[in-house]
């Protein structure tokens, strides 16, 4: 049986094949490399390759437990990133003071995972 974390990835990749049939009944095509499409592929392919990591023995747990905590800055990316790109279907606008959020948000995460991983090897 598998647990929960293992299948995220499978789920995820389930919604992007559903949010791509609706695509091609809706706009008359199934993928058009539009950036929130490429963001949500992104995320499948970071779960994928971490659940690939871990099955194969290449990620330890603790690197594991890092990649994903920083699946936080990947969907980040993904949903909010590609509103700064200002092309695509699906560019809302609303990016005043988007880029100095997002910035502060990876930077933090990125920081916080670096600090954990730290104390993590000296204890």
């Amino acid at each position: 049986m598998l647990s929960p974390l293992h299948r995220r990835p499978f789920v995820y990749l389930r919604g992007h094949d559903i949010r791509g049939h609706l695509g091609h009944q809706s706009w008359g095509r199934f993928w058009g490399w539009d950036p929130k499409e490429n963001g949500a592929l992104l995320i499948v392919l970071w779960l994928i390759w971490l659940q690939h990591g871990r099955l194969s023995g290449h990620l330890p747990d603790r690197a594991f437990m890092a990649g994903l905590a920083f699946l936080n800055v990947v969907v980040a990316l993904s949903w909010f990133g590609v509103n700064l790109l200002g092309v695509g279907l699906h560019s809302y606008g609303f990016t005043s003071g988007l880029a100095a959020g997002l910035g502060t948000f990876c930077a933090a995460e990125i920081l916080l995972i670096g600090t954990l991983w730290y104390r993590a090897r000296a204890c």
